[in-house]
């Protein structure tokens, strides 16, 4: 590369550029054409002045051209061509506030349709380092001023291949300028290019974040005891049920007190909730009819779901007819979840807070819950009235000794 370099350098001894701009007298109408690009390596510009004279002959000389090798921090193409970009539009400036030549038009050229998106966009929602940028440019040009060109027609291209060397001889175009420049204007390159997949929102600044968060129906959290969680659920139950048979006549419309069946219904709605939280891959298992894993924590209970989807044990007691249907299959319930904690609660305070073993022989007759022996305990170190009835007397302190008794 640095021979190339060198080779480069050597050449640029023999280039001459023409003194004057106007070799064929004082231009009709002069334009001002600013070709920008970017690459990997570098960004560069290169503006040239078009000018008509009266006999409609164009001639196109350049004027002005700059390079940079792109910043040491790593940026997208799309970032190194708004860069070229801004460079152009501080070369335009400077070019007209030097002379003293009128300008009738300005056109600044670009082969990134990225870079004329963000320039034209109406909304100014563009993260800091395009905003700054796209904000600088818009004050000395305007959207109407950019216009589209073909790689292949953009001479600044050259400016940003440091392999390949640029053609130094005085009628190569990177003097004399694209070809298109010397035909009449509706035959340029149009601005109607073809829409690009780019993705332009990663460059956009969000203006509103959007959060999900599943949340459980019932804050099992906020009950404290398991009879006032199965009141609400069925209350709520009932409500949902009349509103949906409005049209029904009012006699059919529960209004009274709750009955047992409302109640045993929304006990089977928020187990089968609480089993759906902790119990997610067993419980799609299930449904699909497929086995569960060996490594599931439920293997060994041989679940299954019931008409209602809720998930029980599979044992070995269903042909003793005479025993209730709960008892033969127990309701599977989660160890570490609020309903487990508030059902062992209610059976604890049921067997008047006797040992663990009598809470235990009440709780499996309707459930089972894993690790149930540590969840007891946690809920009896919990409970006011067991450490009153655990508690010891202290022992008062002794007074100090007379005395007369220390011999």
């Amino acid at each position: 590369m640095w021979n190339d370099f060198r080779r480069q350098l050597l050449k640029v001894i023999e280039c001459t550029v023409p003194r004057h701009y106007f070799r064929l007298g004082e231009p009709k109408s002069l334009q001002l054409h600013i070709f920008f690009d970017a690459s990997e390596d570098a960004f560069g510009a290169v503006a040239f002045w078009r000018a008509a004279s009266p006999d409609k002959t164009v001639q196109v000389s350049i004027v002005y051209a700059r390079s940079r090798s792109a910043p040491l921090k790593t940026l997208s193409i799309p970032r190194l061509e708004l860069q070229a970009a801004v460079l152009g539009s501080r070369m335009m400036a400077t070019i007209i506030e030097e002379h003293t030549l009128l300008v009738d038009r300005c056109v600044l050229w670009s082969d990134s349709i990225m870079v004329l998106k963000w320039i034209a966009s109406e909304y100014r929602r563009h993260k800091p380092f395009v905003a700054h940028r796209v904000a600088e440019i818009l004050n000395v040009s305007k959207p109407s001023d950019w216009r589209w060109v073909p790689t292949r027609e953009n001479v600044a291209d050259e400016a940003t291949r440091i392999k390949n060397c640029v053609n130094l001889n005085p009628s190569s175009r990177w003097f004399m300028g694209p070809d298109f420049l010397y035909q009449s204007e509706h035959i340029w390159p149009t601005d109607d290019v073809p829409v690009v997949n780019a993705d332009e929102s990663e460059e956009l600044r969000p203006k509103y974040g959007l959060l999900i968060a599943r949340s459980s129906i019932f804050e099992f959290n906020r009950f404290s005891s398991f009879l006032k969680l199965r009141r609400v659920v069925a209350w709520v139950l009932r409500y949902i049920r009349n509103s949906r048979s409005r049209a029904e006549p009012p006699e059919k419309m529960s209004t009274y007190g709750l009955m047992a069946t409302e109640l045993d219904a929304a006990e089977r709605l928020i187990c089968r909730h609480a089993q759906r939280e902790a119990f997610v891959n067993e419980v799609n298992l299930l449904e699909k009819e497929l086995s569960l894993s060996s490594e599931s924590p439920l293997y060994k209970l041989s679940p299954w779901l019931d008409s209602e989807g809720v998930l029980r044990v599979h044992g070995r007691l269903d042909a003793i007819s005479w025993l209730a249907y709960d008892m033969r299959n127990p309701i599977i319930l989660p160890s570490h979840h609020a309903v487990s904690r508030l059902v062992v609660a209610q059976e604890h305070k049921r067997m008047m807070h006797q040992n663990t073993e009598a809470t235990i022989s009440m709780i499996r007759q309707k459930y089972w819950i894993p690790n149930l022996r540590k969840v007891i305990r946690g809920v009896i170190a919990n409970c006011n009235i067991c450490k009153l009835r655990k508690a010891k007397p202290s022992v008062p302190m002794m007074g100090q000794l007379p005395e007369d008794k220390i011999g």
